[in-house]
């Protein structure tokens, strides 16, 4: 009896587990994703090395279904996004690299984070608007000064912006402020012009 309920497990787990796939060996075509001629289901994945996963993605007869995420070398979670049927839907987030005084990655931070339904965004949004740019712009004294993180954080319903962005930095929590109607358009608040060295120093008063 116990053999059968282990050969039973056994089968019921092998069934249950994903193909594994590298992702050179997929191939697409009309917008579906293929293995060796037949429509894929299971995980596309690439490899830094053997040991390491840098990108998987799942799949579900031939569309993206699922979670997709990559990986740094170091193993730690980057980039997660999640399909369905080829499709942004459910969560998703991502993350930036921090440095140390010797230029070398200390730790990773949030970038974004969300949820999208449908392929729109919908729930709560948190966005590093900057978080690429990671620049360290020369004072009038020549002094190096770092500029501050900007998030934005606010709620989405079906694509659509709804009441109150907040845009902050650690030192400004209440950096500006935008509220959006139900409809999506500007009540009141600053547009911020976010490009490299005039992060913080050019804003406009959005005119209804």
């Amino acid at each position: 009896m116990k053999n059968s309920l282990y050969l039973f497990l056994t089968l019921f787990l092998f069934s249950c587990s994903e193909k594994r796939i590298t992702l050179n060996e997929l191939s697409r075509t009309g917008g579906n994703i293929y293995f060796e001629g037949k429509i894929f289901t299971g995980i596309g994945f690439e490899m830094y090395n053997s040991k390491q996963v840098e990108h998987e993605i799942h799949y579900k007869d031939g569309e993206k279904d699922g979670e997709e995420k990559y990986y740094s070398k170091n193993g730690d979670l980057i980039i997660l996004r999640t399909y369905k049927k080829n499709r942004y839907n459910g969560p998703y987030e991502s993350y930036y690299n921090t440095y140390n005084k010797d230029s070398k990655v200390n730790s990773l931070s949030l970038e974004s984070k969300g949820t999208y339904k449908n392929g729109k965004l919908d729930g709560e949004i948190i966005e590093c608007i900057d978080c690429n740019a990671d620049v360290s712009p020369v004072g009038p004294n020549g002094k190096i000064f770092t500029v501050e993180k900007l998030f934005v954080k606010g709620n989405y319903i079906n694509g659509i912006p709804v009441g109150k962005f907040q845009y902050y930095t650690n030192s400004n929590p209440n950096f500006s402020i935008v509220n959006y109607d139900d409809k999506g358009k500007v009540i009141d608040g600053v547009v911020i012009n976010y490009n490299n060295f005039d992060l913080f120093l050019d804003s406009r008063k959005i005119k209804n």
